[in-house]
Formats: structure tokens, sequence, C-alpha cells
């Protein structure tokens, strides 16, 4: 499936007193269609083995390189901290919608894990959670998929795909073989052909030297 689809913005008029409100509509128009089916597919694919090449912003960088807080400008739902210990320790598919009231739930494995979530605030200590239950609340890698799906009207019509940070040395805490299954995660999402990369990366780092840019290479 291709990720080049163009969107005509064709009714948009030089009339319309906002055209940025113009532009919005005619997106959301264009856009929400699309995303539910993609929505769909992916629900229905989530469990099998299956070939199909679904379109995914992937969400990569080191670890503490700011990816949660990035996030979290982009949504304004709260995402677990971490301190000194790991922050993502699975696949987070953070799916938002723009809607008139608001609504969260947390999913796995086809399974809703929690329903009706008050506030954008008390997201994140669900996610830590179920975080913490799959992988027996250690500094390891789940490769198992955490879904969460939030509607809300300050919301963008856009679905991300937060992987666990790329680890440059372990701490003590830590399973080396960690390493292994974050790369391994992170590349395949890269093999994929519709894959669009959100390379997160500290504006005091080399970008030369940046994990993130590499794999985005």
């Amino acid at each position: 499936m291709s990720t080049r689809n163009r969107i005509s913005t064709s009714s948009a008029s030089s009339k319309i007193e906002h055209p940025e409100l113009a532009l919005n509509e005619s997106y959301d128009e264009a856009i929400i269609p699309l995303l539910t089916t993609i929505d769909k597919i992916r629900n229905r694919i989530a469990d099998i083995d299956t070939t199909i090449d679904l379109p995914a912003i992937v969400v990569i960088g080191e670890q503490s390189s700011g990816k949660s807080s990035v996030l979290e400008a982009l949504s304004g739902i709260s995402l677990p901290r971490g301190g000194q210990h790991m922050t993502t320790k699975c696949p987070l598919e953070l799916r938002m919608r723009r809607a008139s009231t608001w609504h969260a739930s947390l999913e796995c494995s086809g399974r809703i894990i929690r329903d009706n979530i008050p506030t954008a605030h008390d997201i994140g200590q669900h996610i830590n959670t179920e975080q913490n239950r799959l992988t027996n609340n250690r500094d390891q890698i789940s490769k198992q998929v955490l879904l969460v799906n939030v509607e809300a009207s300050w919301l963008p019509n856009l679905t991300l795909i937060d992987l666990p940070g790329i680890i440059q040395v372990t701490s003590r805490q830590q399973d080396s073989g960690s390493v292994d299954i974050i790369q391994e995660l992170i590349q395949d999402y890269l093999d994929r052909p519709s894959t669009i990369i959100l390379a997160i990366i500290q504006a005091c780092n080399d970008i030369e030297t940046s994990a993130a840019i590499k794999y985005a290479k």
C-alpha cells in the first residue's frame, strides 16, 4: 500500500475567512476514512502471521533522547517517565482521533485492558502498569504491542508507533538481550516499505553520530 496518496483541497475558497480551518476540515474529511479503514485492518491482522504492509509513522530514538516529551507535545497525553529505568518497554501504538467527547482505552493482543480512562493524565499510569506486567517488573523489552485509543477535541487525526529507546550502554538493571530485541523491533518496522520514520535526537547531540539517524538512513 503506497503512502503517497494525494489529498485534494480544491473545496477551499478565497472567500473563506479562515482558510487554515477550511484546510483542516478538508484534511479531516479525506484522512479520517482512510485511518478508520487502516485501524480496522490492523485489528483484524494483529494476531496472525501476515505480509500485509500498512502505513505507519514509527518513532525511534535513543534512550533519554526526549521521545516521550515530543509525543506528549503532539498529543497532550501523559506518557510514562522512567527516571533511571526504561520508559518504553514495548511497542506503543497511539491512535489519536478528533472527536467532540473524551474517550480513552488501552488494549493488548485484541483485549481491552482498561476502558473509559478518565483523563489524559491517567493514561501514562495505565501504560506503565501494563508494561510492568508484560516484563515482570524488570528493565526488559516485550514485543507485545500496547494499543492506546484516544479521542478528544484537541487531538490530530494521527497514528504513531513509539518503539523502545535504542540502548547505547546497558545498565546493571537492564537485560543485555534487550539490545538485540530493540534492534530487531526497529529493523522489522524499517523493513516495511510504507513505514514513515520520525527520528528523535537531542538538540545538543551530533546528528552524524545519532543512532536514530543511522537507522533512518
